[in-house]
């Protein structure tokens, strides 16, 4: 299991097709907005842009492409 499969299925506001939270007709849902890491977490285990790529921030315009 990844470490972000619970969040993954808290995104969605149902596991196991069972809803997690609900008010009324509203299903309330989850999203990370901020999480503590370094870049070989962020590109390995988040699957964000890896930092040896040409376009290698996936914050900012920063990149080494030559276009």
């Amino acid at each position: 299991m990844s470490p972000l499969e619970d969040f993954d299925d808290m995104s969605t506001g149902e596991l196991d097709g069972n809803v997690l939270a609900q008010d009324g007709r509203k299903v309330w849902k989850f999203t990370l907005l901020l999480v503590k890491s370094d870049e070989d977490v962020r590109s390995n285990e988040f699957g964000m842009v890896h930092f040896n790529a040409a376009e290698c921030c996936s914050d900012c315009l920063a990149n080494a492409s030559l276009h």
